[in-house]
């Protein structure tokens, strides 16, 4: 009956789809494999948003082993089963929480009924004491969805903050304040958190593509493109004006050494690329970074830019006033971009330049306003021939 009422949905049909594509095989399996939603959930995640869903698996295990096998064992099948797929798909959370509340008044009743044996007892207590449970957090929870605190991806406790570090909160602020012009391009991680913070501007992908569009469609405009050396030329075929974009990725390279793509925010794990001639080129001017490229190595980032202080002082200096300005213009106080700016000023007070420069190193909290940065192609000094940071850089 769940199976039916299920189906006969939209939404239903569409993840039942899903299902029987992940659990037979498809063409298109290993496609969706890789993106977001359907990566296995974490066993850390059962102390956050999954605590529902947990307690109502628990609910069927305790009304089983209350003695009634024969008449609760298929709900506990039904929801093991269920709950087995919810581990590869977190899209059948739903799913769960649906058959719980099917239950539900066959759950209450057995709990009201006279006890006949100390086990029948003992599960009586359990599922009294996560009721109790469920009615303590579901107001909270109710709250907590109320006012927008929606939860994406999160392994935090209770699941109601959201994960900074791994959304592009600072890319966009920008594209919400200043609403450059033209296309954007996004990779599928961050598609839903794009649309929900920005709803009324259009994404590249999300969830909803492998549903909305055919096989193909989400192999020839993504994954066939995603990480690949032909990228800047795709972006170019689909006439793409801007793209956000995580910094460990080969594609983002390209686009950091193209001198028609600028980034002009930066967050810890994503970049913003405005892409010149497309309307947006007087916001270029006035945030666009020439020098600053955020690598996810620290070691090599300390050995680079204590180099730099040693040979070139004076692009040193810009290059921290640079990190200076994108702390002071974050929305969001990016951890990486703060680790940069102790970096800066622990390089410049412990190594001395070849060639001093008097360019002071100015504050996040004192800085005045630039708008004289360019956007050049990025520059990038030398590699040491050693990999390893001096004594003196660490």
């Amino acid at each position: 009956a769940t199976i039916i009422a299920t189906c006969v949905t939209p939404t239903g049909a569409g993840l039942w789809k899903t299902l029987i594509l992940l659990t037979f095989g498809s063409k298109n399996a290993s496609i969706m494999k890789m993106t977001q939603e359907v990566l296995p959930v974490q066993f850390s995640e059962f102390f956050g948003i999954w605590v529902p869903a947990f307690i109502i698996a628990l609910l069927a295990l305790f009304s089983m082993i209350g003695g009634e096998w024969k008449k609760r064992g298929h709900q506990f099948i039904l929801l093991a089963f269920v709950f087995w797929m919810m581990l590869k798909n977190r899209r059948f959370a739903g799913f769960l929480g649906l058959i719980g509340l099917l239950y539900l008044p066959q759950w209450i009743a057995f709990i009201s009924q006279e006890a006949v044996s100390a086990r029948q007892k003992a599960a009586q207590y359990g599922m009294g004491g996560l009721f109790v449970v469920l009615l303590i957090l579901a107001p909270f929870w109710s709250y907590q969805y109320y006012k927008g605190n929606q939860v994406m991806f999160m392994t935090d406790f209770l699941q109601f903050r959201e994960k900074k570090t791994f959304h592009p909160y600072n890319g966009v602020a920008f594209l919400k304040q200043h609403k450059p012009k033209g296309k954007l391009y996004n990779l599928f991680d961050v598609g839903g958190f794009i649309h929900w913070k920005l709803p009324t501007r259009k994404v590249f992908i999300d969830g909803r593509t492998n549903i909305l569009f055919k096989e193909k469609f989400f192999y020839t405009h993504y994954a066939k493109h995603r990480g690949q050396k032909t990228l800047p030329k795709h972006l170019d075929t689909l006439g793409v004006s801007m793209a956000i974009l995580p910094h460990r990725m080969p594609m983002t390279s390209l686009l950091y050494n193209d001198s028609n793509w600028v980034p002009v925010a930066y967050d810890d794990k994503q970049a913003l690329f405005l892409k010149r001639g497309e309307g947006n080129d007087a916001l270029i001017e006035k945030y666009g970074y020439r020098i600053l490229r955020i690598d996810t190595n620290a070691r090599r980032v300390i050995a680079l830019w204590s180099q730099l202080r040693r040979q070139q002082p004076g692009k040193f200096h810009w290059l921290c006033n640079e990190v200076t300005r994108s702390v002071r213009q974050s929305t969001y106080k990016s951890r990486r971009l703060f680790w940069l700016l102790r970096v800066c000023k622990k390089i410049h007070s412990e190594i001395l330049p070849l060639h001093p420069s008097t360019t002071p190193l100015t504050s996040p909290r004192t800085a005045p306003p630039t708008t004289q940065h360019t956007s050049s192609p990025t520059t990038q000094p030398k590699k040491p021939a050693s990999s390893q940071p001096t004594p003196s850089s660490r």
